[in-house]
């Protein structure tokens, strides 16, 4: 191994082939369901008080709702992770009762080995942890807008 924790030697084919993308979506849907609890202990933070707030998961889909209480009603909202398994990608959804819930595409992760040989996702190129993944999915979505 080297300064950089990158290791001199690696079999960089067999890890590749053994990267799986159904076994990081499933990772990923357990971390977002991790901080979807985190986020329910620490409703007094969030960007308003949830009247919903679920994580449901499905065989290729993961769906984060929320419907939140706007003083003057209700608004329901979604983040919808799907594992596009013929695209290789999971692409990262986002849609609103404001626009008819038509899904905007937030962001596409692909799978690929990291610098140090792990088999992570990468958005735009940046291979990133699945927590950064699922900020970069949810923060906005939580606690409103961050400047």
């Amino acid at each position: 191994m080297n300064e950089g924790g990158i290791p001199s030697r690696l079999d960089w084919v067999e890890k590749r082939t053994r990267c799986s993308l159904r076994a990081l979506f499933a990772d990923l849907s357990s971390t977002v369901k991790s901080d979807i609890e985190s986020a329910l202990r620490h409703q007094s933070s969030l960007r308003s008080a949830p009247l919903k707030l679920t994580a449901d998961a499905f065989e290729h889909r993961l769906v984060v709702t929320a419907i939140w209480d706007l003083g003057n009603g209700a608004e329901e909202e979604a983040v919808v992770f799907r594992c596009v398994d013929n695209e290789d990608v999971i692409d990262v959804e986002y849609l609103t009762e404001r626009n008819g819930k038509v899904p905007q595409r937030m962001f596409t992760a692909t799978r690929r080995l990291s610098e140090d040989g792990r088999c992570v996702l990468a958005v735009g190129g940046q291979a990133l942890e699945l927590w950064q993944i699922s900020r970069m999915a949810l923060e906005e979505f939580l606690f409103g807008y961050i400047a």
